[in-house]
Order: C-alpha cells, then sequence, then structure tokens
C-alpha cells in the first residue's frame, strides 16, 4: 500500500551519512567530519587536528571482488596489540588509537587529500570502486596495501584463525575532517537510533535522543527522525531469513501503524536514492497499485534440462 499509494521522489543522498549529517545541519568538509565528532564522543580530544576513521575489518576474496565485512568481536587487549604493530612500523604515519576496540582514529598532520566511502555505504560491497579518491589516494592506497601485509602475518590473526574467527586483515579509513562548529539545528527534533556513530552525530549537533523502540508511538514528535538500519545489517551480511524478520517487523511494527494512525511520515532510502510520502489521504487511493501487480505471473514450471553440461562457479565442468 505505501510503495504503491504514496508518492515517490528522487532522493539525493547517497548513503545513511549524507542524510544524517544534512539533517542535523553538520557542515560538510571533503568528507563529512564524522571522525573528529565521535572521536570527541569516545573521549579522544579532537582539538582542531585533522581526524580519519581508521576502523578495523575483514575482506573476503569471493571469486574475482574483495567483500568487506567489519563482523569482528575483537577485545580491548587484541585492538591495542594490533594498534601498536601498526604504530611500530608506520610511525606517526598511521598510529591507530583504539579509543574502542572497533573504532580507531588516527590523527593526520594536514588534510590528505581524500575523498572517502562511510564504512557503512562499504559494508558488503565489493571495495575496489569505494577506495579513497582525489589527489591523494594513492599514497594512502599504498598504506592500506602495506597494512594489510602486516596485518596478514600478525600472531594475533594466525591464533584468531585458528580458533575459526574472522581476522582483521585491513583498516577502512573513512570521515575525515576537523571538529566543525556546533550546528543551528531545529531544538524540536528527536533522534532515535542504537548505532553509536549516528547518536554522537544527534547529540553534537544538541538534537535528543532515545533509543529505537520496535515499533512506532504516537508519543513521537512529529519530526522524529528514526533510523531503521536492521534491514541493511542483514542485506550486506547476506542474512535473508533475519532479513526477512526485519522486514516484516518493519511493515507491522512501523508502516501499518503509521498509516491507520493517519500521521504523514516519509521513508528515505538512501541504498536505492529514494523517498516514498504518505499523508492521511494517500490511503484512500485504491487506484493506485503496485507497479509489480500489473506484470505477468512469474512461471514456476521447472525448467527443461539444458543439452550442454553444467559448469561449476569455478567455470569447471564436471
Amino acid at each position: 500500500m505505501l510503495l504503491a499509494r504514496g508518492r515517490h521522489q528522487p532522493l539525493e543522498d547517497k548513503c545513511v551519512e549524507d542524510l544524517i549529517c544534512r539533517q542535523f545541519g553538520i557542515s560538510r568538509e571533503t568528507d563529512w567530519p564524522i571522525a573528529a565528532i565521535t572521536c570527541a564522543f569516545d573521549d579522544g580530544r579532537p582539538g582542531n587536528d585533522y581526524w580519519l576513521r581508521t576502523d578495523p575489518v575483514h575482506i573476503h576474496v569471493h571469486r574475482d571482488k574483495l567483500i568487506l565485512t567489519d563482523d569482528l568481536t575483537l577485545t580491548t587487549d587484541e585492538a591495542q596489540a594490533f594498534c601498536d604493530a601498526l604504530a611500530r612500523h608506520f610511525g606517526e604515519v598511521l598510529a591507530p588509537r583504539p579509543l574502542q576496540p572497533d573504532r580507531w582514529y588516527i590523527r593526520v598532520a594536514e588534510d590528505p587529500q581524500i575523498r572517502t566511502a562511510p564504512l557503512s555505504q562499504a559494508l558488503g560491497k565489493h571495495i575496489d570502486p569505494l577506495l579513497p579518491q582525489g589527489p591523494g589516494a594513492m599514497h594512502w592506497r599504498k598504506l592500506m596495501n602495506e597494512a594489510q601485509m602486516l596485518l596478514f602475518t600478525h600472531p594475533l590473526n594466525q591464533d584468531r584463525e585458528s580458533r575459526g574467527l574472522p581476522t582483521v586483515n585491513s583498516l577502512w579509513p573513512w570521515g575525515g575532517g576537523t571538529l566543525p562548529a556546533v550546528p543551528d539545528t531545529p531544538g524540536n527534533i528527536e533522534f532515535y537510533g542504537h548505532d553509536f556513530t549516528y547518536r554522537a552525530l544527534a547529540k553534537f549537533s544538541g538534537v535528543e535522543v532515545h533509543s529505537l523502540p520496535d515499533e512506532w508511538s504516537a508519543r513521537m514528535k512529529s519530526n522524529a527522525l528514526c533510523l531503521i538500519d536492521q534491514l541493511s545489517r542483514h542485506w550486506q551480511r547476506n542474512d535473508l531469513t533475519g532479513l526477512e524478520s526485519a522486514l516484516s517487523k518493519l511493515d507491522t511494527g512501523w508502516i501499518k501503524h503509521l498509516i491507520q494512525s493517519s500521521t504523514a511520515f516519509r521513508i528515505d532510502d538512501p541504498s536505492e536514492k529514494v523517498s516514498v510520502l504518505w499523508h492521511a489521504l494517500d490511503r484512500w487511493k485504491f487506484w493506485r497499485r503496485p507497479e509489480f501487480a500489473t506484470q505477468p505471473e512469474p512461471n514456476f514450471r521447472p525448467a527443461m534440462a539444458e543439452t550442454r553440461p553444467e559448469i561449476d562457479e569455478f567455470g569447471n565442468r564436471p
């Protein structure tokens, strides 16, 4: 009903970070200066320096692509040991500070002249198109490659591999910038979400922050911003069972209640670059039907056996 009767509009935001920072009025540098902001909330005292997030990640090979995941559970000691090894090898050029086991930061002497992709945008994807761009990109790609070789041989990674755990085999630089001025955000906005990074952006902007409930409540303000990112997380991890469950909760716990309440709302999906707007009267526009309803019914009959030999995913014939 929402997709069929709501009004679709193009969305300029390419990722959640674009949407959140724009909504909160945070000024953009080359990147959104998320590293400096979250560093402050991790008690890192960013000062006026330039900061980059260099979060630990795991990259695995899938056919001819390198796929990035952050499905790592590190202890404080493990994170410190990895960062100490990097600092001994690179010096101040690449000496991450593990303010949290999964959030590492580096202080950069000057603007590195790179544009980066947020970690949330890169998860579950082929990393090549999302690597740093700009005048300083080659230097930082070289550093990343050298760091990968160092991490590959680290004893902790060998131990993690022996225990069947994903290894820390790369770093993901993103969110570079200096701490911006506090934006002039309207004080009546509420933010609902679980993720530390987005909660930090909201608090920095003076926005009231709440945990995300399981379903919509009429007690929420009319301009509440709710970040429901469970679907993306399951999709990025190829967890189709979790995706189906999260979609059901979105449908019954949020969309259904909102439509029945006659409340106007908007759903923004940066991954598809589309917004869907809903007003109370849209409910009665029964002549609007989903596009897929006009498509021919799928044919579920089993396909005829092919005459050529089957080829597996590696290009080999049986």
